[in-house]
């Protein structure tokens, strides 16, 4: 009698492991999509953006036999409009110079002007070779 009940129940057991462990089986979850960042082209108003700043800079602090202190050693300026709005500022000057601070200056009273409509995150002070000497993040955010 016991080897009956065994006989019936043992088919029963593997037919279950079997189907449990079976590579037949199918997942019901779906691969997760894969995000894809939309690629913009922002050549356009990084342009305008440093024509705008330039005039600035020129107007207000390079006029021919009043420029300031330190307006001969800005070397270079552009715009980066990514996740992040970023004026690149390329100077001659160490951070050591005193110069800085009105170099500085003058780029943030740009950007945090309320009556200018162009902004940005930041401004970042690089060395000839690419080097940050100083980082300063604008009151007024784009």
């Amino acid at each position: 009698m016991k080897w009956k009940l065994v006989n019936m129940i043992l088919p029963v057991i593997l037919l279950f492991v079997t189907s449990a462990c079976s590579p037949t089986t199918k997942s019901t979850t779906q691969p997760e999509s894969q995000k894809v960042e939309e690629i913009v082209d922002n050549s356009q108003k990084e342009k305008e953006f440093q024509q705008a700043l330039q005039e600035y800079i020129d107007e207000n602090f390079g006029i021919k036999g009043l420029e300031t202190s330190w307006y001969s050693n800005i070397k270079g300026y552009e715009v980066h409009i990514e996740k992040e709005t970023v004026v690149k500022v390329r100077t001659d000057l160490a951070i050591e110079n005193t110069k800085i601070q009105g170099l500085t200056g003058a780029f943030l009273g740009f950007l945090n002007d309320k009556t200018n409509t162009y902004r940005a995150d930041k401004v970042v002070l690089v060395d000839m070779n690419g080097n940050i000497i100083l980082e300063k993040e604008t009151i007024l955010k784009p």
